[in-house]
């Protein structure tokens, strides 16, 4: 909702500097909320029994990521957090 307005009150001309307002004015637990929804077990959780729940969640977490993985916009963002140092702080999934 507020991203127009935000973009709008500043001077944005190219996709990295609308990036780079949008990615300064998250909220401060934003970093939580994409952990969370990028959370994906790891090979040796796999062998545990998993509810049906989980495994649905988790499949449904994997089918998202491949899906951002292979869009415009993630290849800005990728490009956008690398050029500004934030490559060596997340993980890729």
């Amino acid at each position: 909702e507020d991203v127009p307005r935000l973009v709008s009150s500043q001077h944005v001309d190219t996709i990295e500097r609308i990036l780079d307002a949008v990615f300064k004015s998250l909220p401060s637990n934003f970093n939580q909320f994409i952990r969370w929804m990028a959370e994906i077990r790891r090979v040796e959780d796999v062998n545990q029994k998993l509810s049906s729940e989980e495994k649905s969640r988790l499949d449904l977490k994997q089918e998202l990521l491949k899906q951002v993985h292979e869009t415009e916009l993630f290849k800005h963002v990728d490009k956008f957090l690398s050029s500004v140092g934030y490559e060596d702080n997340l993980p890729y999934v």
